[in-house]
């Protein structure tokens, strides 16, 4: 990247991030960290600083953070004595910088063009989603930028020989510890890997040598990732965090196998996968609408280079990440919503930006008709058009429709359980995914379309062109006006309640008193009680109490196992809970107002008694 781009995007960043942590503090009026889970971090991290192990409660080795990396990275802070919180946002600016660098070398190599991968990388340098991951505490900044940083050596590397070769594998999979959604990324470099040696090489793809080269990929993983699943296996009985088996359990493809549950299986296969699908679409289409309908036609410039017949064909592992991802997390992961400020999907706004961007800056090489070159594409945009009109007819007069295949497949699907609200919400997230999906078509179409009448559109080239990129730019800017106080309402929210509340567990109870917390972050690592977490990522034994019998497994646990001095929940989302045959006696509660992150504003505190 040249020295005056890379200037102008620093500029930008620290810009930037000064607003944000200028609304922190005028809006939280303290510094902090934007969600509890990123005190969950620096739980794990300090205590793997203090000579602890990799462990919640100091001395008891359990695999309860998500980016086993991440805390890694955390704990230096702890080793340096830094603030956690300056430390962490500290690094997340500096892995946001290197997203934004690695960006602009992945449109440079599939481009060969300076201003579009300058466009690029000043876009994601706008990102609020992406800010807001670099200041919170959270792993998004560095599974992102370890993302990007593997589709770069990807397309460097996808065609070497040597050691080289495996360089992507390695990435990826350190992307993978730091947020385990990222192991798909390893699968598909292989895939993609495949897909060009069975184009190019043709017979000598199967030879032994070759044979035993595609097997280093998974053998360099496998020692990569076997601390980890060691860990895991020691701690859990499983290869798979106990995150994993709190939070998807028997629901994702895995458990649904293990269970023989032929409904399920179908409906991890189909429906989740789609919805997530339609979901991350909709909330990338709505990060940037102006830049975002021009996709598919990036989609289209990349897939039409890959189709010559050189074997310097590019690598088509951005297109295979993008589309595939989003279903993959579907299949595997069971996640119905992205996590606050979509933090699941953060490595794909780079993506998605790289290859709207190339549909953006190729539109003229439609108008002259350098990339429509036979009637039979004309015709194809018709066809494009016509999908597009459909479909929103679809959308718009559909409903009825959508309700009647879902109660059709239902009795052979997981679906008949789905609620008048679980249809309404499927529905939505189609629509909105929908409605993006088709305008990506309208403008696709229209570009192809668009050639009969290039020499009007070109006489007008330079101005539409600024006027375009100039909407675009101020869409991005206002867009981080506005998320600036959103990001700092989080701080506020997190601070309000769970620092708040660690502060009075930590004035008002004894030091040796075992805590049972709903959310375990910040009131941990304030008051540095024992804990006890009901939800189970910390706390791997109360797992099958609480997903054979709920709430009332909860109280089982206490019972059987090991009762808290003090129970602190969502007074709300316990009902349950408090009105079983426990003994709770509410002695403090917090409330908060503006509450942008958490499912209720109040949380409590019980003193237990479990006779």
């Amino acid at each position: 990247m040249p020295f005056r781009f890379f200037a102008i995007i620093l500029l930008i960043i620290l810009v930037a991030g000064c607003f944000y942590l200028y609304k922190e503090k005028t809006v939280a009026g303290d510094w902090g960290l934007a969600l509890d889970d990123s005190w969950i971090h620096m739980v794990f991290a300090r205590n793997l600083a203090s000579g602890d192990g990799f462990s919640f409660n100091p001395g008891e080795p359990v695999s309860g953070a998500t980016s086993p990396l991440w805390v890694f990275l955390m704990s230096v802070i702890f080793i340096l004595g830094t603030s956690p919180i300056w430390g962490a946002k500290f690094i997340g600016v500096i892995l946001f910088m290197g997203s934004c660098f690695f960006v602009y070398k992945i449109t440079l190599d599939l481009t060969s063009d300076k201003r579009s991968s300058f466009f690029a990388s000043l876009v994601v340098a706008l990102s609020p989603y992406l800010m807001w991951g670099a200041l919170s505490g959270m792993e998004t900044a560095l599974y992102t930028f370890l993302s990007t940083f593997g589709m770069w050596v990807h397309l460097k590397c996808f065609r070497a020989h040597g050691i080289k070769r495996y360089l992507p594998t390695l990435v990826f999979t350190l992307s993978g510890l730091a947020r385990p959604e990222c192991f798909l990324l390893v699968i598909f470099s292989w895939v993609d890997v495949l897909i060009h040696d069975l184009r190019f090489r043709r017979g000598r793809t199967f030879t032994f040598g070759t044979i035993l080269s595609y097997l280093l990929h998974p053998a360099i993983f496998l020692i990569t990732t076997a601390p980890y699943f060691l860990f895991n296996y020691e701690t859990t009985h499983s290869f798979f965090p106990n995150t994993y088996a709190a939070k998807v359990g028997s629901a994702g493809l895995f458990g649904a196998l293990s269970s023989g549950n032929l409904s399920a299986v179908i409906t991890t296969l189909t429906i989740k996968p789609l919805n997530m699908l339609l979901i991350s679409i909709m909330v990338l289409f709505k990060s940037n609408p102006l830049l975002l309908v021009f996709f598919l036609l990036g989609l289209f410039v990349i897939v039409k280079r890959y189709a010559g017949p050189t074997a310097e064909a590019p690598s088509l592992i951005l297109p295979i990440a993008t589309i595939l991802y989003p279903l993959g997390m579907g299949v595997f992961a069971h996640v119905l919503s992205l996590g606050q400020s979509h933090r699941y999907i953060h490595n794909l706004f780079p993506l998605f930006y790289i290859i709207s961007t190339i549909g953006l800056f190729s539109v003229w090489r439609f108008q002259t008709g350098e990339l429509v070159t036979s009637e039979r594409m004309k015709r194809g945009a018709t066809y494009i058009l016509a999908a597009g009109a459909s479909l929103i007819l679809f959308l718009l007069f559909g409903k009825p429709l959508f309700v009647w295949i879902v109660g059709l497949i239902g009795p052979h699907t997981a679906l008949t359980h789905l609620s008048p609200g679980d249809l309404e919400f499927y529905w939505r997230n189609l629509v909105d995914g929908g409605f993006g999906i088709f305008l990506m078509l309208i403008v696709a179409g229209f570009a192809v379309v668009a050639a009969h009448f290039k020499n009007m559109l070109l006489r007008w080239k330079s101005a539409i062109s600024a006027v375009v990129l100039a909407a675009l730019l101020i869409f991005m800017v206002a867009s981080d006006f506005s998320y600036a106080h959103f990001y700092a309402l989080n701080v506020k929210n997190t601070n309000d309640m769970h620092i708040t509340m660690g502060n009075w567990v930590n004035d008002h109870t004894p030091e040796d008193a075992v805590i049972a917390l709903g959310d375990v972050g910040g009131i941990a690592f304030v008051s540095r009680r024992r804990t006890i977490d009901i939800v189970g990522l910390t706390t791997p034994g109360i797992i099958p109490y609480q997903h054979q019998r709920g709430q009332e497994g909860i109280l089982e646990y206490f019972q059987k196992v090991e009762c808290p001095d003090y129970l602190i929940i969502y007074q709300d989302m316990y009902s349950q809970l408090l009105n079983l045959k426990g003994d709770f006696e509410k002695i403090f509660e917090v409330e908060i107002e503006s509450n942008t992150l958490y499912g209720y504003p109040r949380m409590a505190v019980f003193k237990v008694k479990c006779d």
